[in-house]
């Protein structure tokens, strides 16, 4: 629905990247301006690229769990 709207699909897209690693998060957080670290309840959101994210200025969008 984001990327199809003609107000924000300009300047706000959704994707989803298939097969993330660390060879792709190194050419990835670089480039973050907000990040969403949602966990499911019972498990930890993604707690490495969390931190590096967070300590890079970028937003974070996120459940209170461990990490955040």
């Amino acid at each position: 629905m984001l990327n199809a709207d003609p107000e924000t699909r300009d300047k706000l897209k959704v994707i989803f990247l298939p097969n993330f690693c660390l060879q792709v998060a190194e050419n990835i957080i670089p480039a973050l301006d907000v990040a969403e670290m949602i966990s499911k309840p019972g498990t930890e959101a993604y707690g490495a690229t969390n931190l590096k994210v967070m300590m890079n200025g970028v937003i974070t969008l996120g459940s209170h769990d461990g990490v955040n």
